[in-house]
């Protein structure tokens, strides 16, 4: 999170936040910053016992495999509040 008057600050952990010095109005401005892994991942394998990833783990089939996307949750999960 960063504001026009204040340095950023990193609220991607537990507690998720940040204290604004400010009381004046000013603008917030959020970075989302993930990872490549639903655009570029292995997307079409499954189960929870996967240990390692890598260029074989690509190439899943039978059990491993489904023919649907299997994406992460990422982003901002829950609008900012702010009080």
């Amino acid at each position: 999170m960063d504001t026009e008057k204040e340095n950023a600050q990193i609220v991607a952990f537990a507690p998720q936040n940040a204290k604004l010095n400010s009381a004046e109005t000013c603008r917030i401005k959020l970075t989302l910053l993930g990872n490549r892994y639903n655009g570029f991942g292995q997307i079409h394998l499954i189960g929870d016992d996967i240990v390692w990833l890598g260029p074989n783990s690509f190439r899943s089939c039978g059990d491993s495999f489904t023919g649907n996307y299997n994406v992460i949750p990422m982003g901002i999960m829950s609008e900012p509040i702010i009080c």
